[in-house]
Formats: C-alpha cells, sequence, structure tokens
C-alpha cells in the first residue's frame, strides 16, 4: 500500500463533535439546513435549557392540569405577550418531549405535562 492508497479522514474540533453528537431531527426548527457550524453548536447548547416562559407554562399546566394556548394567554403571567410568544414556548416544549396533546376545547389543543 502506498501513502496515496489510502483515505483521510476529516479531523474536527471538539465544539463541532458537540453538533454532531445531536440527531438533526432534535434540532429542527432551530437552526436552517445550510446553518454555519457554529449555529448548529449553539442550538446543541440550548436545547435542553428551558427559558423563563416554558418554566411559567410548566408551572401551570403542573398546577391547573390540561389547558389550550389560548387559556394560558390569558393568564396574568402572560398578559404583556403576544399570543404567538406563549404558542411558540408550547411548540418548543412539545418538541422536547415535556408537553403532549391532550384532547381538543373550543377548537383548540389542549396540552398537558408528560
Amino acid at each position: 500500500m502506498t501513502r496515496t492508497d489510502y483515505v483521510a479522514w476529516p479531523t474536527f474540533w471538539p465544539f463541532e463533535q458537540e453538533a454532531f453528537a445531536v440527531p438533526a431531527a432534535k434540532l429542527r426548527g432551530m437552526v436552517r439546513g445550510d446553518s454555519p457550524i457554529e449555529s448548529q453548536v449553539a442550538a446543541v447548547r440550548v436545547l435542553h435549557k428551558l427559558s423563563a416562559i416554558q418554566l411559567e407554562i410548566i408551572k401551570m399546566l403542573g398546577s391547573m392540569g390540561s389547558l389550550t394556548a389560548r387559556e394560558l394567554e390569558e393568564a396574568p403571567s402572560f398578559a404583556k405577550l403576544a399570543p404567538s410568544t406563549v404558542r411558540k414556548r408550547l411548540s418548543e416544549l412539545k418538541a422536547m418531549g415535556r408537553v403532549v396533546q391532550d384532547g381538543r376545547k373550543d377548537g383548540m389543543a389542549k396540552w398537558r405535562l408528560v
């Protein structure tokens, strides 16, 4: 075997390995497919962290049971937020596996903790 007969495998920096260790499906909606590696690493690092809004949603679902997005939006905690903010945090919690749909009410999905 000569020196030209082998294939050199690319080497990755530790921060790149961090991004490659997470399945792409878990990052869906957080980064685009053509995003630079730095964006993908940033998404990996915040993947399992919860925002204050997400924590408040979890607290409300834990104390009040299944609620619709509209019921959450009407809570005093979210009075100054746009409705899309609460709905986006719900979809993020669903993607994380923290909440699941629990039937429907008034044409809207009800959400409960897993």
